[in-house]
C-alpha cells in the first residue's frame, strides 16, 4: 500500500513564519537601567547594531503583560485600591532616558494612607516560583532598579509590586521601600552612559550568559561594523531635550537632526570605533 504523505498545516506554517519589524528606542528605557551591562545600554542608545524582526509568537509574548494589566487593575480595584495616573511619562537625564509607570495606587490595604507606585509584571511558572522564593530585589534586580528609578522620578517612597503567574493566575504582592542611595546610583549610571562619547568597557567574558544571547555580541567582541545611522557617526553628538546634533565640517553651525534622518544617516557617515 502506498503511504500517504503527511498533510502540511499551511495555516500553522504561515503563522510560525509571520514576522514583525522591530523599532529602535529613541532613548534609554528606564525599565532597563538596572541591566548589569552598561555597555549594552550605550549600544542601545547609539543604535550600534542592526534591527531585526521578531516572530508573531515572541511579539505576543511581549504583549501579554500589557494585555494583562487591565484585568489585574480591575482585581485591585475590586478590593478597594484606587488606581490613578496610568502610563505616566517620565523623562531622565537630558531627556535621553524615558519611561512609563503603570500608575499609582492609593488605599492599599497594608498602608492605606500611603500613595504607592504601581508596577505590574507577568511571569511564567518558573520565574514566578523564583519571585516567591527570592523576592524582587534578589530574584529580579532589573525590576527592582526600574521601580527605584520610577520612585525617584515620581517622588514616591513605596511601590506596590504585583507579580502575576501566567500559568496559574496566582498573585505575588510585595511592597518595596524607596532606597535613595540606590536610586541616586542609578541616576549617575544613566548620566554617565548618556554623556560618554565611547562605550563603557567590557566587564564580562563572552562566555557570560548575558553575552551569549546579546544582540550586540559581534559588535562588542568581533568588531562587526556598526549600523549606518547618525548616532553611529563621529560627526554627531547628543544635546539636551533628547536632541542629536550634526557637527559635520561642512556645517557652519550645529544642526539638529530630525529623528527620521537619524535612522538612515547620510553619505558622509563616518562610523565610530568600538573597542
Amino acid at each position: 500500500m502506498v503511504q500517504l504523505p503527511t498533510p502540511v498545516n499551511a495555516t500553522k506554517t504561515l503563522l510560525d513564519r509571520l514576522e514583525f519589524p522591530q523599532r529602535r528606542s529613541n532613548t534609554i528605557a528606564m525599565s532597563t537601567i538596572g541591566d548589569e551591562c552598561a555597555r549594552k545600554l550605550w549600544f542601545n542608545l547609539h543604535w550600534v547594531g542592526e534591527v531585526g524582526a521578531i516572530t508573531a509568537r515572541v511579539k505576543n509574548l511581549f504583549s501579554t503583560g500589557t494585555r494583562a494589566e487591565d484585568f489585574i487593575i480591575k482585581d485591585l480595584e475590586h478590593i478597594g485600591i484606587i488606581i490613578k495616573n496610568r502610563q505616566e511619562e517620565l523623562w531622565g537625564f537630558m531627556d535621553h532616558a524615558h519611561g512609563f509607570t503603570d500608575g499609582t495606587a492609593d488605599n492599599v490595604p497594608d498602608a492605606p494612607k500611603t500613595t504607592h507606585l504601581l508596577e505590574i509584571k507577568t511571569h511564567n511558572d518558573r520565574n514566578f516560583t523564583k519571585l516567591v522564593k527570592e523576592g524582587v530585589e534578589n530574584g529580579f534586580p532589573v525590576h527592582y532598579a526600574q521601580v527605584q528609578r520610577y520612585m525617584k522620578g515620581t517622588g514616591l517612597t513605596r511601590c506596590l509590586y504585583v507579580g502575576y503567574n501566567k500559568n496559574t493566575s496566582e498573585y505575588y504582592i510585595e511592597r518595596i521601600r524607596y532606597n535613595a542611595g540606590f536610586a541616586n546610583d542609578l541616576i549617575r549610571k544613566e548620566r554617565d552612559i548618556i554623556m560618554s562619547e565611547d562605550p563603557p568597557k567590557r566587564v564580562f567574558e563572552r562566555s557570560w550568559y548575558g553575552c551569549k544571547f546579546c544582540q550586540y555580541s559581534e559588535n562588542c567582541y568581533d568588531q562587526k561594523p556598526v549600523s549606518k545611522n547618525c548616532r553611529t557617526c563621529q560627526h554627531s553628538d547628543l544635546a539636551p531635550e533628547g536632541k542629536w546634533l550634526c557637527a559635520h565640517p561642512s556645517m557652519n553651525v550645529l544642526v539638529t537632526i530630525p529623528i527620521e534622518i537619524q535612522r538612515i544617516g547620510c553619505d558622509s557617515h563616518m562610523p565610530i570605533g568600538i573597542e
